[in-house]
């Protein structure tokens, strides 16, 4: 029961942090907006990666982690779901990128338990 009350708060903490972002990106200039992006981008690939690396010497299915990552880029490709968050973001680019950073962190988070 306590892993489902952490993904029903970690899914509304995106879902209030991607609102937030979305309103007050119309308050910031496009110079800064970059940077901001830029500079949140990489935090979340340090985080991902000190969350991943570490506990991957310890699993007992490092091979698992690789199919994931050549299975799911795959069947990503396939579905053109790079494109199809594109097509969307037109819209509100803003909400979508915040929603997509979130989601790549509570997924990264959760790959590291599993490890």
């Amino acid at each position: 029961m306590i892993i489902m009350l952490g993904t029903i708060v970690n899914t509304g903490a995106i879902l209030v942090g991607a609102t937030c972002g979305s309103l007050l990106r119309k308050g910031v200039q496009q110079r800064y907006q970059h940077i901001l992006f830029d500079a949140l981008g990489l935090c979340c690939l340090v985080l991902g990666m000190s969350a991943s690396l570490p506990n991957l010497a310890k699993s007992e299915y490092p091979v698992l982690f690789i199919l994931s990552l050549a299975i799911g880029g795959l069947i990503g490709t396939k579905l053109d779901l790079s494109g199809r968050v594109d097509r969307i973001s037109k819209n509100n680019k803003g909400a979508v990128q915040g929603l997509v950073t979130g989601i790549l962190l509570f997924c990264i988070g959760t790959l590291s338990r599993i490890l």
